[in-house]
């Protein structure tokens, strides 16, 4: 069973993004499940590099689309997204240090509940002005 399931309520109403927020949910239910079936060890490595990765692309992706609109909160988004890349850079290091399973549970915690609220409390106030800039 997955740790989230993605629902339209996520959703900022442009596509791409939508589907890099589906891709960073998935990569941490794989994590997750990969912790309940004993595999973190092996396993966390890769999907950890493959979490910061792909978190760093998605928001360097986002952060061009609300520069091309003048986003008025795109300091305000930098900042949350540099926090949480920080945070997984954090438990990378843990990692490196032998924590393996105690990483793989706090990063789905702590990632599951960072994205849902960031996305629902910041990224969906920028939909109005994607649309109103013909981005969707």
């Amino acid at each position: 069973m997955a740790l989230f399931n993605w629902s339209d309520q996520y959703s900022v109403g442009v596509s791409r993004m939508d589907d890099h927020h589906r891709q960073i949910f998935d990569i941490v239910n794989r994590l997750h499940a990969t912790m309940k079936e004993g595999k973190a060890k092996e396993a966390i490595g890769p999907l950890m590099d493959e979490l910061i990765e792909f978190t760093e692309f998605h928001f360097r992706e986002e952060e061009v689309l609300m520069d091309k609109i003048k986003y008025p909160a795109l300091l305000a988004q930098k900042q949350a997204h540099q926090q949480f890349v920080s945070q997984l850079q954090a438990f990378k290091q843990e990692m490196n240090e032998g924590q393996n399973t105690l990483v793989a549970i706090k990063v789905s915690k702590m990632a599951t509940d960072w994205l849902k609220d960031h996305i629902l409390k910041m990224d969906k106030k920028y939909e109005e002005h994607m649309k109103a800039n013909g981005i969707s």
